[in-house]
């Protein structure tokens, strides 16, 4: 059971240290679990029980590891937790790692100290689908479909896989999504500050990420818009957050148009945008060209008409093009842990800030 470690008043733990052996630890932080309730999930304080049989993930995660690029495997090293989730609404998430202890005075405190990574055991290693297939599947929920139904015809269908890679492309594609958020979250680089005249705190977006292709309102600008107010909605989405099946083939042909952003699911929010353009960066970036006999990334969309656009293209031009540019120089930046960084709260502060306007706690993918 990974549960809280206390301290005595008065004796502060020491700052957690990343692993040394970054592959290793793979299976030093697997744990199967159960769903929390809303209120345990907001808690620090509460444990979760591995299930056991966390052993059947280990090979799967650790061939991830190996076809990545040193930089990325470093990743590994930060994970505090790997939960594999036995239900889960989406796909996968990330989040920070909440460490409780008590200071001097006696108070809980919360330190985000490390990550967790967390993937859903049946949709990513239970279901055995493709990444295509996946992609296909998650695509037309933004249209009022669910992801357990057959994809639809009306919905313009991807093409997207990693080639010459060990790994399950899937596991792969989903993980490098997820290290992006991690990355935004060590880096702040997607935040929310107080702004506005308002008595009470009005959260706004800040920082050269966001103002590439959003408000301080967290609202698209109007001129990366591909769709008028339409802001697809993947999980828990009421009616009108979705669009009709019948209006999936404009939006994607505005969207392939306008290059504004890598993905559909990148124009959910400035995090989205975040995760979805780093992985993009990654595929481009570390995955060779097929001629050249390496691992390739490729991704292409068939629109009506049999009209098929390679979106691997697309990150050379439009809004994308800098957006591939802030990741080339994310990339050449040292990746150095400080765990003088990690934020600190009281648990009070923590407490609220989980029921308040924030920045995503974790993103579902």
């Amino acid at each position: 059971m990974f549960a809280p470690s206390w301290a005595a008043a008065g004796s502060v733990p020491p700052r957690w240290k990343p692993a040394k052996d970054c592959r290793a630890n793979i299976q030093a932080v697997l744990c199967r679990v159960t769903p929390q309730s809303k209120e345990q999930a907001a808690d620090p304080r509460v444990g979760r029980k591995c299930l056991g049989g966390e052993a059947a993930f280990v090979s799967d995660i650790e061939k991830v590891h190996d076809n990545l690029p040193a930089k990325l495997q470093k990743m590994f090293c930060h994970l505090r937790r790997i939960y594999i989730e036995e239900e889960l609404e989406g796909t996968a998430y990330a989040t920070q790692f909440p460490e409780v202890y008590r200071d001097s005075s006696g108070r809980d405190r919360v330190r985000l100290d490390g990550h967790i990574l967390a993937l859903s055991r049946r949709k990513v290693f239970e279901a055995k689908y493709s990444l295509t297939d996946w992609l296909n599947r998650k695509e037309q929920t933004a249209f009022g479909r669910r992801m357990e139904d057959d994809p639809s015809p009306l919905v313009p269908a991807f093409e997207m896989n990693f080639s010459g890679v060990t790994a399950d492309p899937l596991l792969l594609y989903v993980i490098v999504h997820e290290f992006g958020h991690l990355l935004d979250f060590a880096f702040g680089h997607t935040t929310l500050r107080c702004g506005g005249n308002e008595p009470v705190c009005k959260p706004e977006l800040a920082g050269l990420w966001p103002s590439l292709s959003w408000l301080p309102d967290e609202k698209i600008r109007p001129e990366d818009r591909y769709f008028g107010e339409f802001r697809p909605c993947y999980y828990g989405c009421e009616a009108e957050k979705t669009l009709p099946v019948e209006n999936a083939a404009g939006v994607y042909r505005n969207f392939v148009e306008q290059k504004n952003f890598v993905s559909l699911y990148a124009s959910v929010n400035a995090w989205e945008d975040f995760a979805e353009s780093f992985l993009f960066y990654v595929g481009n970036t570390y995955f060779s060209p097929p001629t050249n006999s390496r691992k390739y990334f490729f991704a292409a969309i068939h629109l009506p008409g049999d009209d098929v656009i390679n979106l691997n293209s697309r990150v050379d031009s439009g809004r994308i093009l800098a957006k591939m540019k802030f990741m080339s120089m994310l990339d050449a930046m040292p990746w150095q842990y400080q765990p003088e960084l990690a934020p600190t709260y009281s648990l009070e502060e923590y407490m609220r800030a989980r029921g308040g306007p924030k920045a995503p706690a974790h993103s579902l993918f």
